[in-house]
């Protein structure tokens, strides 16, 4: 009994973490996550699920989205799908490739 009481003091202690912690319910919306409004002192977790920006055999580099020189418009997917849910583009995808991914986080004016 007392080999197990470790395991079971830390099961214990990680599931009454688990239940403390509040998961916020907001989401992005393409490719914007507005948390402005966000109050950060509550310890809420916030996920980092919606729609993302999504740009298919596309490497883009911070400063390229800054200087407005993007080659196409972006596909705005739902960052969870891991591609299985992408929309039809002009070539077939195969199982393996390279993209980037977007996502603005707008933390108010305070932050």
């Amino acid at each position: 009994m007392l080999k197990k009481l470790p395991f079971i003091l830390s099961l214990l202690f990680g599931l009454s973490f688990q239940l403390s912690a509040q998961v916020s319910q907001i989401t992005s919306t393409k490719g914007v996550l507005d948390l402005s409004r966000q109050n950060f002192d509550n310890g809420e977790i916030i996920p980092l699920q919606g729609q993302w920006e999504f740009y298919w055999k596309e490497l883009i580099h911070p400063v390229d989205f800054e200087a407005s020189s993007l080659k196409s418009k972006p596909i705005f997917i739902d960052y969870t799908s891991q591609g299985r849910d992408l929309p039809a583009v002009e070539e077939t995808r195969g199982q393996f490739g390279y993209a980037t991914y977007r996502l603005l986080i707008n933390l108010g004016e305070d932050q």
